[in-house]
């Protein structure tokens, strides 16, 4: 619920926001450049990096993995599947480590 509201607050009109499931959303950025859609990834992310949630101070990472559609997928499905395999990349390049004594 929280990062679900934290995405509403970001959100500009139109953008479609959707949980696919688990801790997993999905944001549709109709009519915005694959530019466009990388500054709102990084915009999404130092959010999510700024934010904790209180009153524990737990500090959630984020994965983001984004696509564009300009013709080179054959369906929504395609496009969901590179965004998917790209946060994939990303969450194994961003990995956090915490070391507790």
């Amino acid at each position: 619920q929280h990062f679900a509201s934290l995405l509403n607050s970001i959100s500009r009109k139109g953008d479609v926001i959707t949980r696919l499931g688990g801790d997993e959303f999905a944001i549709l950025l109709p009519s915005t450049t694959s530019q466009e859609a990388h500054r709102i990834c990084e915009r999404i992310r130092k959010i999510c990096e700024e934010d904790s949630i209180k009153p524990i101070c737990l500090r959630p990472s984020i994965a983001l993995g984004d696509a564009t559609q300009k013709g080179e997928y054959q369906n929504t499905e395609a496009l969901l599947k590179e965004a998917d395999k790209r946060m994939y990349q990303d969450k194994n390049k961003n990995k956090v480590k915490e070391t507790f004594q």
